[in-house]
Formats: structure tokens, C-alpha cells, sequence
């Protein structure tokens, strides 16, 4: 009557005993704090439970990245590999593929932004996309026509943390968020400035965070409201 479950409970070891891959064996540890070892592999990162399963998981990402790349849609390849290294992903893209113009590299550069966890950790990598990228083609149709309709200055707001100084927000409220989120090193320390509508990189809504870009030293009149 339990033959069923049986079989699964030995399905399931026998997974448990198959070995690592050795290229996911190499990126195993231990985080602080955590009882299960993780896996930190650019295209699995996860906990390491059954390693059949991590193994299999590593077949089927190859597999995918190979046919991206083939066809060369450089948003798949940089959004099939796990959230903490598709900013390092996309800028190995960015230095080697052809036939993908400037505005194309600046929406994707968006997407990694606005899906980024760890910018404190890319911070030269992000400053090089800023300074390399328009700001204008960062945004679509409707925040461009949103900046054109902001003030001629703005007062803005920053949940500060390490995150290179270039975000903030219209939001007070959203900032106050940011600001205790315990991402990217947050202090708990609120911001507010002043910027010229003419010196915001960009405006984006996709969110609901209300995010003006900035370039250091753009934001005047910063101080802390905490």
C-alpha cells in the first residue's frame, strides 16, 4: 500500500548520493549564520539539498545560454544567469558582442539595474555604464515625457546606502523603504536634495519608486532629515 512512497523515498536517495558537478563543487560554502551549504554559481545559486537536482539545473541553463547566445539575444543570456552576476554577465557582453547598438545596451542596462541586488558590489562597473550610456535611452516614452513635465528643480530624497550615490526618489516614503531595507549596506539614514530637471540621468517608473539617476555631485543641498 505504500510501495508508492517507498519507491520515492528511494528515488530520492539515490539522487542524494549522485556527486556534484565539480564546477558547482568548486562554488559551495557555508553562509554565516546558515545550517544548509549554498551553491554560488553564476547560473545556479541556490542551497545545496539534492545535487542531482543542481546538477540537472546546470544542464538545462547551458543548454539555454547556448541557444541565446546563438541567437543572439544578449537579454536572455544576461537574465538566464542568477540575479548576482548578471551585471558582470552583461558587461562581458557589452565588451565583445557585435550588432547591438547603443540604445539597445542602454534598455538593457535599465533591466539589470532596476533588477539589481548587489550594486555595491559593482560600483566601478556601474560608473563606467553611466558615463557610457544616455540617460534618454534609459527610459521609454512615457517617463521622458514624466521628467518634461517635473519642475525645473526638484527636491529629491535617498535611503542612503552603498550603492554609488546614484539613486533617488521623488518619494520621501519610498526612501524612508530603502533606507531601513538592509540592501546594499542601507544606514537607515534618509537624504534630501535638490536637483535640476536638466541634470537627471533618468526618471524611472517601472517600479513605482518614483527613481531619478543622478551623477555625483548633480544633488545639491543634501542633507539628513533622519
Amino acid at each position: 500500500m505504500n510501495s508508492h512512497n517507498d519507491d520515492d523515498d528511494d528515488e530520492r536517495m539515490l539522487l542524494a548520493e549522485l556527486p556534484l558537478d565539480p564546477e558547482l563543487a568548486a562554488c559551495v560554502y557555508t553562509p554565516t549564520g546558515a545550517g544548509l551549504p549554498m551553491i554560488a554559481h553564476p547560473l545556479v545559486h541556490t542551497f545545496l539539498t539534492i545535487p542531482a537536482w543542481a546538477n540537472a539545473s546546470l544542464r538545462a541553463k547551458r543548454r539555454a545560454v547556448n541557444e541565446a547566445r546563438a541567437a543572439q539575444d544578449w537579454c536572455a543570456v544576461v537574465f538566464l544567469h542568477e540575479r548576482p552576476y548578471r551585471a558582470e554577465t552583461a558587461n562581458e557582453l557589452w565588451q565583445d558582442a557585435e550588432g547591438f547598438d547603443s540604445a539597445e545596451w542602454a534598455r538593457l542596462w535599465r533591466e539589470v539595474w532596476v533588477d539589481s541586488e548587489n550594486i555595491n558590489q559593482n560600483l566601478a562597473l556601474w560608473g563606467n555604464v553611466f558615463i557610457e550610456t544616455t540617460g534618454a535611452d534609459w527610459m521609454d516614452d512615457d517617463e521622458r515625457m514624466a521628467l518634461a513635465a517635473l519642475p525645473e528643480t526638484l527636491t529629491v530624497y535617498r535611503g542612503e546606502c552603498a550603492d554609488g550615490g546614484w539613486s533617488w526618489t521623488t518619494s520621501e516614503k519610498v526612501a524612508r523603504f530603502f533606507a531601513n531595507r538592509g540592501v546594499n549596506e542601507s544606514t537607515g539614514n534618509v537624504y534630501r536634495g535638490k536637483i535640476r530637471r536638466d541634470d537627471v540621468f533618468a526618471y524611472l517608473l517601472s517600479r513605482n519608486e518614483n527613481e531619478i539617476l543622478a551623477m555625483p555631485g548633480k544633488v545639491t543641498d543634501t542633507r539628513n532629515i533622519t
